[in-house]
């Protein structure tokens, strides 16, 4: 039941019909026999839980180790299609000439390619060759582990190893599939244009929640991200060659126990504390030294492959609004799209394999070079596709579009057969509130207006500029020692991420809340979002951090949207006349629709802790620890929102909404007579999330999984949520 709930919530996909479950045969006394039975029923069963097309191939699994260029033996699982007859009997080849052959997927993994063996099945028995690969110095696979130092030659190698094996000279078109760091070396494995080496590139891509460089995931906006680089380094460092599921599951459940002492620990102890062990990990050691590195510096140089993107070929980019990948996605949908574009334009007839940036059409087929044979017979004509769901890092829903959409995108691009389903819209949005999926031409929409929604008196936010100029500040008061904690949101946790309850979090005396009245109308946000803050500090070195909540209307429940950190440092921001400082924090994106009578509030805080690592506002990177216990200064904040100093955040605002026509009339309230005292109309406590006075009101416009949870559609009781209830 658990499982069908699961289908109805996450995989709500119009595609073929049903096909009843037939126990085809029974199991023999044969163990080989018994296997390959039970791994068929499985292949059916999840076949039909997540109504995925009809199987079309038995699988045969080959162990291969081949050498890199550099000697380095690196070891895959081939999952390989054999097709087959109505009667499950494999279908030989009609002649040498003729080889019964099928696209491949690459799947490169540092977790053990074991544990990739359902999802590797069910690509190869619906016509796909699987190299699941284990990256190097992972599991199987000899050599050192470097993050993404050695996958760029590693990736091409394996590509190319496949070009010299007959079997794949029958259908040379290969794709890589994968998410997190999976998908980081996909881009990774691309060859540039100055390789000569374009035609080895893969037909196409599926990118799931990663980036195509390090930096800014491991700093983004200046900070480290503390939680990311050492739950990564626990679940690396633990997860083996012989390490089952059950120990995966066994793994996570642990890792806060084991984690968390390490949060409060120095970076030279964190290895100690994640392995056990005295001796400090080559993987440690690499990390420790490393994490600080500027963005421009060898170490972060070496892992940025945005370079390549100009001759990415066509990928199904997939994020999530509540994923710590999310705007490094955006940035490479947009880079990737700008190449196509600017490559249709120009008339160009080969796609990302042309040699150069600009043909001007002249680019004919079978030209540049010796080097580059004739065009494939699919997917040069192909535009990237962009997917953004309701998901965090590790979101089941995700999992499964990323393995249903994939497999879509493949069939799409790679087979010479019908699509199953008309091509879908360029960029689809969930948008979170409404529970919709909204198809765009390109992101952000472009019928998307930044409007303005100003911090006010009384803690309020109104959507007039304020005209006071002796208005009090709103202050508070960041202490290392007790850190402002992180609560959902782009954190790198199994469960503790995502929209989440923010209420304790608010009712702390380090975080300034500033909430607008009740909505008179809907209001809709798809895209970027923006904070200008003019704030003083006591300290030269300190971090502001500035979150977008909905409140609901039924009990006052606060829930995030989305967030954005600045690490203030002298020559940080505009420094005004007064001695003020003018910051503009990026608040990353979100797509959300407010109900009429929620709130919109925004938070300000200077931490988020153990998401991003304490500023000590000394002036020092890291900060010293003494007994498990953060040392730093103080560091006493002061926001301003006067006719001097307006404070704002940019809403993207779509089209048929207003701030103007949602929120009600000023009043007397929003008066500085208050001196920026409690809100006017009191707000209480809840755990829930946000209410919505209405439930869907909208069908869903386009064949995308639905979440699979409501974490926005808090009406359950009130018949919108039977899914996610049946699944909790």
């Amino acid at each position: 039941t658990g499982l069908r709930s699961l289908r109805r919530a996450a995989c709500d996909v119009p595609s073929a019909p049903r096909r009843p479950f037939v126990w085809s045969r029974t199991f023999s006394s044969n163990p080989a026999e018994a296997k390959m039975a039970g791994l068929a029923l499985v292949g059916r069963m999840a076949g039909s839980l997540l109504d995925l097309p009809p199987c079309r191939c038995k699988v045969q699994v080959t162990r291969i180790v081949f050498q890199t260029r550099d000697g380095v033996n690196l070891v895959s699982s081939m999952f390989s299609a054999l097709k087959m007859d109505e009667n499950g009997d494999i279908v030989p080849s009609q002649s040498p000439s003729e080889p019964v052959s099928f696209p491949t997927i690459i799947v490169r993994t540092p977790y053990n390619r074991k544990h990739l063996d359902f999802v590797s099945r069910r690509f190869a028995e619906r016509g796909y060759h699987v190299l699941v690969q284990d990256t190097r110095g992972r599991c199987e696979s000899e050599g050192d582990q470097d993050p993404l130092l050695f996958d760029e030659q590693d990736g091409q190698d394996t590509i190319a190893w496949l070009h010299t094996k007959e079997w794949f000279k029958a259908c040379p078109r290969v794709a890589m599939w994968g998410m997190s760091f999976l998908g980081m070396v996909q881009f990774a494995a691309l060859s540039p244009r100055s390789s000569g080496n374009l035609h080895l590139n893969p037909t196409c891509l599926c990118t799931i929640m990663c980036s195509s460089r390090l930096h800014p995931i491991m700093n983004p906006d200046g900070n480290l991200a503390l939680s990311l680089f050492t739950r990564w380094h626990y679940i690396t460092h633990h997860l083996g060659e012989n390490t089952t599921l059950l120990d995966l599951m066994q793994l996570m459940r642990k890792m806060d126990k084991r984690t968390k002492p390490a949060f409060r620990a120095g970076l030279r102890d964190i290895d100690r504390i994640i392995t056990g062990q005295d001796v400090e990990t080559v993987l440690g050691r690499t990390l420790r030294e490393n994490i600080d590195a500027p963005a421009d510096g060898p170490f972060y140089q070496k892992r940025d492959y945005t370079s390549k993107l100009e001759c990415c070929p066509p990928s199904l980019f997939i994020g999530g609004w509540y994923d710590f990948f999310l705007r490094e996605v955006l940035q490479d949908y947009a880079a990737v799209r700008g190449a196509e574009a600017a490559r249709t334009a120009a008339g160009c007839v080969r796609g990302p394999r042309c040699p150069g940036p600009a043909c001007a059409g002249t680019c004919a087929p079978g030209e540049g070079g010796s080097a580059s044979p004739a065009p494939r017979p699919t997917g040069a004509g192909a535009r990237s596709l962009l997917i953004v769901g309701p998901w965090h890092h590790f979101d089941k829903g995700a999992a499964i579009c990323g393995f249903k959409e994939g497999l879509w995108w493949f069939d799409s691009v790679l087979q010479n057969t019908p699509a199953p389903r008309p091509p879908p819209p360029p960029v689809r949005l969930y948008v979170m509130g409404a529970n919709v999926w909204r198809s765009y031409d390109e992101y952000p929409p472009p019928a998307m207006q930044h409007q303005l929604l100003f911090l006010a008196p009384n803690r309020t936010l109104a959507a007039g500029a304020p005209t006071g100029s002796d208005c009090t500040p709103d202050t508070y008061t960041m202490d290392p020692a007790d850190p402002t904690p992180n609560v959902g949101g782009g954190d790198f946790h199994p469960t503790d991420a995502g929209a989440m309850s923010q209420n304790r979090l608010e009712a702390r005396s380090d975080v300034v809340t500033f909430t607008s009245p009740r909505l008179r109308a809907d209001l809709e946000i798809v895209g970027p979002v923006r904070a200008v803050l003019y704030v003083r500090s006591s300290a030269p070195h300190t971090d502001f951090v500035v979150r977008l909540c909905v409140v609901g209307s039924q009990a006052g429940g606060s829930t995030n949207l989305c967030d954005g950190c600045v690490r203030v440092q002298p020559g940080t921001g505009d420094v005004q006349s007064d001695g003020t400082l003018r910051l503009t924090v990026d608040m990353w994106a979100t797509a959300f629709r407010f109900k009429p009578g929620q709130r919109v509030r925004v938070q300000v805080c200077s931490a988020a802790f153990p998401r991003y690592m304490v500023n000590p506002g000394t002036g020092e990177r890291f900060p010293e620890m003494e007994a498990g216990r953060i040392t730093g200064l103080p560091q006493h904040q002061e926001i301003f929102h006067d006719e001097s100093h307006p404070s704002a955040i940019h809403l993207p605002v779509t089209q048929g909404t207003s701030l103007s026509v949602a929120f009600p009339p000023a009043s007397a309230a929003s008066s500085c007579a208050g001196c920026c005292g409690p809100a006017s109309e009191e707000l209480q406590p809840s755990t829930g999330v946000p209410g919505s006075d209405g439930g869907v009101t909208e069908r869903d416009i386009s064949e995308l999984p639905a979440p699979a949870h409501q974490a926005l559609d808090p009406d359950i009781s009130g018949g919108t949520g039977t899914d996610a209830l049946e699944i909790a």
